[in-house]
């Protein structure tokens, strides 16, 4: 358990001034959102966010950012004090807070509330601040407030279920204060520690342990602790314990008895504390330093392990094991121990090339001077590491394995002499060549497998030095470059397992092989046409392969990252930031100290952008597993510089960049696989945060427990952000999503935190997110979120089954609609048929009343002649009489003939009229007369009217006889007995030119819904 710093903080104490080893660490403060500089206490709770208790508000921080929680008036479930002083995580995983002065809080992660404790008990003595928490072994919570105070709170069973709907939950528990036996008003309580054998509190002055029974605490005898307890830390199950006394002194307890430790300067009371981690390491802070305490090796005040610029308030140590430092109002320090592993050196200074020479002697150069790692300023400069050379310009090392080398260096500004010396281990000068060569800044020194010294040289130039006999011999590659020779620079030279010699320079590869004693040189450059040639023509280093270095070549390049040739086939395989290397400029590559096998060897990378790990798979090399490190993980700088970077005999690799030199052993580097919780810390919608106990939020759950969010339709344009919890390098952190229903496969943002959908369709999607800090493994997001676009109204689905109804209904109205024409058309068919067979049988009427009319005209005039003898010859009245009536009937059936005859006329579309000038009244009179003895006959009064004189006129006799006659004779149909059939000849009124023939009655008339079908047939 912790114990921090309460009562003092508010006083500033004088730094005790040490000779100490300052430590490498990054500073959070208020510029990086950190709400207030005076921290009381850090917690790392098991979802992995850090929290941070401050004198204004709580903070929590995901490596990125700080949510800062504070008291909201108008939020009942709001941290009820924003001076928070203590922090502690139950088994429930609940975070308890010790507020300043309105007693304790509970934050409930699940719900994002805070629920209230404001102790109010007696005793405190003014103080009611929250000095510890402590939870027993049964989920109750122990609390130590003010000065001499310990409170027992007992938690319901049924908040297992969930807490209750209410901000203060003081009156929902049993809080009992609970009695210490012998207590001293001037003793002070220091520390609650859960033991083996029950729950330990200890004072200034002893030791008590709880008994749960009784409620009472009573004091334990224990002759291992100092007479005074500044400060304590023991844990349970462990067999060492830490104690700090008044008289300076550290105890170690342990069952061997105890260790007395003496500091040479006074402890400052309430400045400095004894605390152990996750892992169980115990720790001392004392001002501004902090010791790793350990029962296997004695306490040495005088070399602390750390040392920051502030005093140190608190502490805490991460699951990636960041030690966290709260000071006392300057914010936090983080300090990574890993850095330390990178040992960085000549800091300030641009390194151009590094050495170790076999005796472990190093060595750093400048753009001119070789200089030792331990030079040191003069008023003129720097030492040179060999002052007595005389050399103006060094330009390389070359080791042997007994500690001599050789050095290649200009002398005099001269750029077309070189010179090489060698000297002894303890740099004694044995022997000196001097060749004639094109100098140039990069020039390098090779020893081949024979033992021969390669030298590079500018314009094309190779030399081949014998160091048994000091012959020198001259090679050229110049033709390969034509014109632009003199910028083909060689950076880098190696011979590869078959004895090839291989040139980088900055254009290209240059190949050397070697037929009948003079080398054949090739140059491979970037083909357009070859996708599998190399990538890039500035060559910065190679490397044959450690484990094969007769079947391939590593090529660093500077813009093409890494390329692997295959020295059999040509073939060149690459690997880019694409891949996930972190930059394309690759200085320097050197193998690792693995000894291959089922083990492969790794590669280690210089870069623009850190310093890589490339661990080659066992079943395709050049897909590897990538680890990035940084400046932020001890690196002298992100960028290193080309030739800065070195192999030592005893394993050590060294590279050089812009501020210094870092070296280390490169199987001490272990990758930090832990396990590293990803959340949703941040959401936009529509270009506007959304936030959770926001008014209108969506939000029913904070973010890093969201599980399904839904929006509508018109909300469709969302930003996620997420953070992955490894504060060692959050920069170096690496994300991909997906968003399912969308995305086919995982999208990758390298260390890019957002990802954004704009215009979603509407429908159900699932969005993850994998983190990775480049060393592990990925790791899922702890909650996927799926994400609801609702439809609008016309695309729901009770809109969808109304137009499926709406569908089913003018289907089945088309249905029947298309029966009813089908129906119709059967009707239309059965009808033209009914149609064409009364066309036939009119025809066959037609024709049979035709052929009759015709035979009917033969008797008839038969008739009819004789008649008209008849009235010639007879002059008896009565015989005249009959056969005038003979004569005049003959001559109406006759009439009845023709107008058969003319029906069929008519019905054959060959009807004519056949006009002639007469009397229409005269024609209209002897219809008239024709009728008048069926009219005597029938009873009914018949009348001629004539009122006016029409005048002759053009007309179709037998026309208006068959008109006026059909009228007549259907007036005389439908009059009955005493009724008045009158028939009117007159001129038609407003017409000078038309006659009107009217016939009316006083029968029973026409129907009005049948004055329409009047001309219809046969109706």
């Amino acid at each position: 358990m912790k114990w921090r710093l309460l009562l003092c903080i508010f006083y500033l104490f004088p730094v005790i001034l040490i000779h100490a080893q300052p430590a490498v660490y990054d500073r959070i403060t208020i510029e990086q959102g950190l709400s207030q500089g005076m921290i009381f206490d850090l917690l790392q709770t098991r979802d992995g966010f850090l929290w941070v208790a401050t004198k204004d508000g709580l903070n929590r921080y995901d490596g990125y950012n700080f949510q800062i929680f504070r008291n909201n008036p108008f939020d009942a479930f709001s941290l009820s004090d924003n001076e928070t002083l203590h922090l502690f995580e139950d088994s429930r995983g609940w975070l308890w807070i010790g507020l300043q002065n309105k007693g304790m809080d509970l934050y409930e992660p699940k719900s994002g509330r805070f629920y209230h404790f404001p102790f109010q008990f007696q005793g405190i003595n003014g103080y009611s601040f929250i000095r510890q928490i402590a939870e027993d072994r049964d989920g109750s919570i122990w609390v130590i407030q003010g000065r001499d105070v310990l409170v027992h709170v007992q938690i319901p069973a049924s908040w297992k279920d969930g807490l209750p709907d209410k901000s203060e939950l003081i009156g929902e528990v049993v809080a009992k204060q609970v009695p210490v036996e012998t207590y001293r008003k001037e003793e002070i309580m220091i520390r609650m520690e859960p033991g083996a054998d029950g729950l330990n509190l200890f004072s200034t002055e002893k030791q008590y342990r709880i008994d749960r029974q009784a409620g009472v605490a009573r004091p334990v005898g224990n002759p291992l602790l100092p007479s005074y307890i500044g400060s304590v830390a023991v844990q349970k199950n462990k067999k060492d314990a830490w104690a700090a006394g008044n008289q300076d002194e550290l105890f170690c307890m342990s069952a061997e008895g105890r260790v007395r430790y003496q500091s040479p300067v006074p402890w400052l009371r309430y400045h400095y504390f004894i605390d152990y981690d996750r892992d169980g390491r115990y720790w001392m802070a004392h001002g501004n330093k902090l010791w790793e305490l350990r029962a296997d090796r004695p306490f040495d005040y005088s070399r602390p392990d750390w040392e920051t610029d502030r005093d140190i308030n608190c502490m805490e140590v991460d699951r990636n094991g960041n030690i966290w430092l709260g000071t006392q109002g300057y914010g936090l320090r983080r300090i990574n121990p890993g850095r330390q592993l990178f040992h960085p050196e000549v800091s300030g200074q641009s390194t151009w090339r590094v050495w170790q020479s076999p005796t472990g002697a190093r060595f750093w150069r400048d753009i001119s001077c070789i200089y030792p790692f331990e030079a040191k300023k003069t008023p003129e400069g720097l030492e040179t590491a060999f002052p007595e050379w005389g050399l103006e310009r060094n330009m390389d090392l070359l080791f042997d394995s007994n500690g001599g080398f050789w050095m290649l260096g200009v002398p005099e500004k001269d750029n077309f002499q070189g010179i090489l010396r060698y000297y002894t281990a303890d740099k004694k000068l044995l022997r000196t060549y001097s060749f004639a060569m094109n100098m140039y800044d990069y020039m390098r020194l090779v020893r081949g497998r024979d033992g021969n010294i390669w030298i590079t040289g500018g314009s094309g130039q190779l030399l081949r030095f014998h160091p048994d006999n000091g012959r020198i011999e001259y090679f050229s590659y110049a033709h390969l470059f034509g014109e632009k020779v003199s910028t083909a620079q060689a950076l880098a030279l190696t011979e590869d397992g078959n004895g090839d010699l291989w040139i980088g320079t900055k254009l290209g590869l240059v190949k050397a092989r070697w037929s009948g004693g003079t080398p054949d040189f090739q140059l491979l450059e970037v083909n357009p046409d070859n996708p599998h040639g190399l990538n890039s023509n500035v060559i910065a280093c190679l490397l044959p392969d450690p484990a094969e270095p007769a079947h391939w070549l590593w090529i660093g390049t500077k813009g093409g990252g890494i390329n692997r040739m295959d020295l059999q086939t040509g073939r060149c395989e690459h690997l880019t930031m694409a891949d996930g290397l972190p930059d394309q400029v690759i200085y320097g590559i050197l193998p690792g100290n693995e000894k291959g096998g089922e083990q492969p060897i790794s590669l280690w990378c210089s870069t623009n952008r850190g310093l890589v790990r490339l661990v080659p798979r066992a079943t395709n090399p050049l897909s590897a597993d990538i680890i990035t490190y940084t400046a932020a993980k001890g690196l002298q700088d992100n960028e290193f510089n080309t030739q800065a970077f070195f192999k030592a005999a005893n394993g050590e690799l060294l590279f050089g960049g812009v501020n210094g030199v870092n070296r280390f052993f490169p199987e001490a580097l272990r990758a930090d696989t832990t396990r590293m919780p990803v959340y949703l810390v941040g959401l936009e919608i529509n270009h506007q945060s959304a936030l959770f106990g926001q008014a209108g939020s969506p939000l029913t759950e904070p973010l890093e427990n969201l599980r399904e969010l839904t929006l509508p339709y018109d909300e469709n344009n969302v930003s996620f952000e997420f953070a992955a919890l490894d504060f060692t390098d959050p920069s170096q952190n690496r994300y991909r999503y997906l968003l399912e229903g969308l995305d086919a496969e995982w999208v990758n943002t390298g260390n890019i935190r957002f990802a954004h959908f704009t215009h979603l369709e509407p429908g159900r999607y699932k969005f993850r997110v994998q983190g990775t800090n480049g060393q592990g493994k990925w790791q899922e997001m702890t909650h996927p979120v799926v994400l609801v676009i609702r439809p609008p109204w016309y695309r729901s689905p009770l809109a969808y089954v109304l137009y499926v109804l709406a569908l089913v209904w003018a289907g089945w109205h088309l249905y029947r609609f298309q029966i009813r024409r089908v129906q119709e058309r059967e009707q239309l068919a059965f009808e033209h048929r009914e149609t064409e067979r009364l066309k036939v049988l009119e025809q066959m009427k037609t024709d049979f009343f035709s052929n009759i009319t015709h035979e009917f005209r033969t008797p008839l005039t038969l008739i009819l002649e004789p008649a008209r003898r008849i009235l010639a010859e007879t002059t008896e009245p009565n015989t005249r009489r009959n056969a005038q009536h003979v004569e005049t009937n003959s001559r109406r059936l006759l009439a009845l003939v023709n107008q058969l005859l003319d029906m069929a006329k008519l019905e054959n579309g060959s009807m004519g009229l056949d006009l002639c000038m007469g009397d229409l009244t005269e024609q209209v009179r002897s219809i008239f007369q024709s009728f008048e003895p069926l009219a005597e006959q029938q009873g009914v009064q018949f009348l001629l009217e004539t009122p006016d004189a029409v005048p002759p006129a053009h007309f179709d006799l037998n026309k208006v006889e068959l008109v006026v006659s059909n009228l007549i004779s259907n007036a005389l149909k439908f009059t009955p007995a005493g009724g008045k059939v009158i028939v009117t000849c007159k001129n038609a009124p407003d017409s000078g030119q038309a006659a009107e023939i009217s016939v009316s009655d006083t029968g029973i008339g026409i129907p009005p819904d049948a004055l329409g079908k009047i001309f219809d047939r046969f109706y």
